[in-house]
């Protein structure tokens, strides 16, 4: 049996050996931080939306670290990021409020904590009041969990509000179900109460399109059974394609006054329909930023966030999708367009004192921003539905242009072709699984 003592001494050498190496790294990252003349940020969640808030901070000099699950994330290869930790919201809830904990205690100033993931957002809702020493965030980073992920008391807080949003039911019971499919109108939705959690399961579409009653019965059907005690809701569909699709990126200080305001609209998503945005342009819209910014003072938010409406066709009304209490995918649109939401943001949030927004003032420029890989997937969807043309695709990718990812970051562009190869390769798998799921 020697040679199992042999083994297992050199795993516990190995051990050993890795875990004083994690030591040395973090040492020479706090010494780093501590040397910089800025206050540095913490970014959880080094996902492709992640890519704004590193690039446009970390350009100004402003030390960005990041945290996520999976060491493969895009962010994590920015030349602007330095790495904390890998560790999980959720599997790894008690140790990432070490590292947190043990991480703000170590500096001699507050980090900026920016929370880019809705698992992270949830994490952040739940410490908020206990992190709130060692990091700077919004005031009501405590309600983000309960006011906007939970999309049942968010629709509730918007009906309280007299805000229009599309016709949405939140059934209990299969019988409920049955009930519903006699008043809601078709096609409709079913999606979660929590797309976070959907996410796990359902990874290619954050809703299922369902086209008659029969059809809505059985898919709630299986859902109820693939995901047990997963809330869900069905929503009508508002007509039209996604270029009715309108946008606002803003940030509001801690007494509720708009500092930095982007309005925009989208041209394409990835799927089609129900996904992200791969295509957007930013232009100026003051009812849509005047809207937005009312909406947000009803519903006490303060922060920075992506508000979504869609132009319903049959009243011409902007209905509320959704609103996001963090930065989103399409965020790099507004520094392009030279509205530094994100940017304006920081300083705030570290004590320089900005001035409000005023729509007489207002400056943006009009720019575009692509997701090329996923621009190119989306467009040949469109296609095949004979929703597009080859001639209107080319026309939609001409004007000025803000990548993904910046030319400047070179480890970043060299990294991307086997992200975006691995992202292919999980995709195809993912939407396999939803295939089978579907149609079974």
């Amino acid at each position: 049996m020697a040679w199992l003592d042999c083994i297992f001494s050199d795993i516990s050498i190995s051990g050993c050996i890795i875990f004083k190496i994690k030591i040395f790294m973090r040492k020479s990252l706090l010494r780093k931080i501590k040397d910089a003349k800025k206050a540095p940020v913490l970014v959880l969640g080094m996902g492709p939306t992640a890519l704004a808030v590193i690039r446009d901070l970390g350009r100004r000099g402003i030390p960005v670290i990041g945290v996520d699950s999976y060491w493969w994330m895009i962010g994590f290869y920015s030349k602007y990021c330095n790495k904390l930790a890998l560790l999980d919201p959720e599997k790894n809830e008690n140790e990432l409020f070490k590292v947190l904990l043990d991480y703000g205690e170590a500096l001699e100033r507050k980090s900026v904590l920016f929370a880019i993931d809705d698992n992270f957002i949830a994490f952040l809702s739940k410490y908020a009041h206990r992190l709130r020493s060692y990091y700077r965030f919004p005031l009501t980073a405590e309600d983000y969990e309960r006011k906007f992920l939970n999309k049942r008391n968010f629709y509730q807080l918007c009906k309280q509000r007299g805000i229009s949003f599309p016709i949405t039911y939140f059934p209990n019971s299969l019988e409920e179900v049955k009930d519903i499919s006699q008043k809601v109108p078709f096609p409709c939705i079913i999606k979660p109460v929590y797309s976070h959690i959907w996410a796990k399961r359902f990874k290619v579409t954050k809703a299922i399109k369902i086209n008659s009653p029969k059809e809505l019965l059985h898919t709630y059907k299986k859902i109820s059974l693939s995901l047990s005690n997963t809330e869900l809701m069905i929503q009508e569909v508002i007509g039209g394609g996604d270029d009715r699709i309108y946008l606002c990126a803003i940030y509001l200080d801690s007494s509720g006054e708009p500092l930095s305001v982007f309005t925009g609209r989208t041209i394409r998503q990835y799927p089609p329909d129900f996904g992200t945005k791969c295509l957007a342009e930013g232009f100026k819209d003051n009812y849509i930023a005047k809207l937005s910014i009312e909406i947000l003072r009803k519903i006490g938010f303060c922060g920075i966030c992506g508000v979504e409406f869609k132009k319903d066709p049959k009243d011409g009304q902007l209905k509320i999708m959704e609103v996001n209490p963090r930065v989103v995918r399409w965020y790099g649109l507004t520094e392009a367009c030279g509205v530094p939401v994100i940017y304006t943001a920081y300083k705030d949030l570290i004590g320089e004192k900005q001035p409000k927004w005023k729509s007489s003032k207002w400056v943006q420029k009009h720019k575009k921003w692509i997701s090329f890989w996923r621009d190119i997937a989306s467009s040949l969807l469109y296609i095949c539905r004979d929703q597009l043309s080859f001639r209107d695709w080319i026309g939609s990718l001409k004007g000025r242009k803000e990548l993904m990812f910046g030319l400047d970051d070179i480890s970043l562009f060299l990294y991307f072709p086997f992200y975006v190869t691995f992202k292919t390769i999980t995709s195809l798998i993912e939407r396999l699984k939803y295939k089978i799921f579907v149609e079974s």
